[in-house]
């Protein structure tokens, strides 16, 4: 039997109008080999019955778990565990992919561990593609064919943003790295482990995934909690620095910390004390 290519993981929430779209855009891709894991996160809108409909014309590629509500967490730890393919891709149900990105791997020949991908984001509130510093701020210079410390510092360097999602992982890597329960921020932690554990790296210099910016989505509605739980995943980074015998790495994740409590302090601030001059 041939050896799946990519494992496509959703976790779905509640997604019931976004999630036939999501699903599409990556069946109409050119490549094939490829399964996706739809994980239902205890929807209580009708998703299982948006998903089980498109799984009759797609069974053979479309796989469906559905869990109690446990979060997104727990829901990407389950898509992990049942993955097959030889690489990891996570599509948040909301969102969707917008280049053949499958064919532009499997065509790629060069050995890589982790490939990053550029985005666009679309605001559902204006109906339109904005415009974001950060969709395109990393630079193919200075990752592709590049020593590791130089895309460590390139992530440093530019601030860049670092969802899951962003990140085509082999998967002898990613099903190593679990994510933390019970935290908002998870992928900052999972996402600086995979940029920690990967060697090898490519940029595709494409918008190949569309984030899709709502008003009622997690991150439109966050609260002095979620940046406390940001604090949260700082320790857990300082935890991994702690363990790292490479000096780069070390600093790297130092300087990640860093910038997350900085982004946690003004952030606090300013939801406590909105009135209050930064």
């Amino acid at each position: 039997m041939k050896k799946i290519k990519f494992s496509i993981i959703v976790p779905a929430y509640n997604t019931y109008c976004y999630i036939d779209r999501c699903l599409k855009s990556i069946l109409k891709q050119n490549f094939k080999n490829l399964e996706i894991i739809v994980i239902d996160d205890g929807s209580t809108d009708n998703l299982k019955k948006q998903v089980n409909n498109l799984k009759k014309s797609y069974k053979n590629f479309i796989r469906f778990y559905r869990t109690k509500h446990r979060g997104v967490s727990n829901a990407r730890n389950l898509g992990l565990k049942k993955s097959r393919g030889e690489y990891i891709v996570f599509v948040d149900s909301d969102d969707y992919l917008n280049y053949d990105i499958f064919n532009y791997i499997n065509n790629f020949k060069e050995d890589t561990d982790c490939f990053i991908t550029q985005f666009r984001t679309y605001d559902l509130a204006s109906n339109n593609f904005i415009d974001i510093e950060q969709d395109s701020i990393l630079s193919v210079e200075n990752i592709n064919k590049r020593k590791h410390e130089d895309v460590l510092n390139e992530f440093y360097r530019t601030r860049t943003i670092t969802p899951v999602w962003r990140f085509i992982v082999k998967s002898k890597i990613a099903k190593k790295i679990k994510f933390t329960k019970n935290i908002i921020f998870e992928d900052e932690e999972w996402s600086s482990k995979i940029l920690i554990k990967a060697q090898t790296f490519h940029l595709i210099d494409e918008p190949c995934y569309v984030y899709v910016k709502r008003e009622n989505s997690i991150t439109s509605t966050l609260n002095e909690n979620a940046y406390i739980s940001l604090m949260k995943v700082c320790y857990n980074l300082l935890k991994i620095a702690e363990q790292q015998k490479d000096e780069f790495k070390r600093i790297f994740l130092m300087r990640k910390i860093y910038l997350n409590s900085e982004f946690c302090y003004y952030k606090i601030r300013s939801i406590s004390k909105p009135d209050r001059p930064l």
